[in-house]
């Protein structure tokens, strides 16, 4: 199985449940022509407004796919992957957060699905790398999730492992301030 974890285009930087930017919107088109090559089985979106814009651009070349559209890919509180807690934020949502998303990822390991996307935001993604790498997923600012960025784990009988984390080759103008992907080899090899 191939899990490709897909970081919503850049979004607004107010309200608790913002849209794309224009600029995020010329990402999420760059990514639905990548993710058009791959021969995706079915996609999970956040229904959060920014994620399923993402996935909206990639369902517009690809009008048959198969996708959920979830609360379980909702981001999550950022003390779970080594950020600071908000003033605020009540400690059960980092409990609340922990157990949906697990029992997601415990979930998505169990179907039949050949290769799945999961259209969804940074923190998720740092959580699910760390979990596919059997760690801490306490490096909050230590791992870039860029807007518009891939990242791959592949899960074959004995093993789930990471093949590449925030690719973003695809995209005409990437964030130049990161490091390009960590692999360059072709996606799913």
């Amino acid at each position: 199985m191939n899990i490709l974890l897909i970081r919503h285009g850049e979004s607004q930087q107010i309200g608790i449940n913002p849209h794309l930017t224009n600029n995020g919107n010329v990402q999420a088109q760059q990514l639905a022509v990548m993710l058009s090559q791959i021969p995706l089985t079915k996609a999970y979106v956040s229904d959060q407004i920014r994620a399923i814009e993402t996935f909206e651009e990639y369902k517009k070349l690809n009008p048959n796919m198969r996708f959920v559209k979830t609360k379980k890919l909702r981001e999550i509180y950022r003390t779970l992957v080594g950020g600071p807690q908000k003033e605020g934020t009540p400690h059960s949502r980092e409990v609340s957060d922990k157990a949906r998303i697990d029992s997601f990822w415990k979930e998505i390991l169990n179907s039949a699905d050949k290769t799945v996307a999961f259209f969804t935001h940074g923190n998720v993604i740092r959580y699910l790398l760390a979990k596919a790498m059997g760690i801490e997923p306490k490096f909050w600012t230590k791992m870039v999730i860029n807007c518009g960025s891939i990242s791959l784990i592949q899960k074959n009988k004995d093993s789930v492992r990471v093949k590449f984390i925030n690719s973003i080759s695809h995209l005409a103008q990437p964030n130049k301030v990161y490091a390009s992907p960590m692999d360059e080899s072709p996606m799913l090899d």
